[in-house]
């Protein structure tokens, strides 16, 4: 129906508003900036630019998944087919967060641990840095709590 599609039409643009700055600042900083993004910690083999590409193509991916389930899930499927999607949906989803809160770990260690204690970024790189890594702690947080409150029910 048209309403369903435009309720699926908001849907999708509020995830896209939602996330798109983060994603596009990842890839920006991962692929453009030289200040710091190239160095390593002596005992990592991953730098701060590995830690943008991949956060970004998992948040995209993520979007991406979240859009299409959205998509897929209709008041004309049946039931099993709509609980078939949100079951790999949530599957997908919990696999993701898991890995992302690890990611989002790591960058803070190479970022607070390495990079901004020896004072290699540029004000630009330290500033998105911080800020995003909070940001992206504050929503693994909420998504993690979300997934072991279903696993109590």
């Amino acid at each position: 129906t048209d309403s369903e599609r435009i309720i699926k039409l908001i849907f999708t643009l509020i995830i896209i508003i939602i996330t798109s700055p983060i994603i596009i600042c990842d890839f920006y900083f991962g692929l453009n900036d030289k200040s710091c993004v190239e160095e390593a910690p002596n005992k990592l083999s991953i730098n701060l630019q590995a830690y943008f590409v991949v956060s970004a193509a998992v948040s995209l991916f993520m979007v991406g998944l979240i859009i299409l389930s959205a998509c897929n899930i209709s008041t004309n499927n049946t039931d099993s087919k709509n609980g078939c999607i949100l079951c790999l949906l949530e599957w997908v989803s919990a696999i993701s967060n898991i890995f992302h809160t690890i990611w989002n770990i790591l960058g803070g260690v190479i970022f607070w641990g390495f990079a901004y204690k020896n004072n290699l970024c540029n004000k630009n790189v330290s500033t998105y840095l911080f800020v995003s890594l909070i940001i992206k702690y504050i929503m693994n947080y909420v998504g993690l709590n979300n997934m072991f409150k279903k696993e109590k029910k």
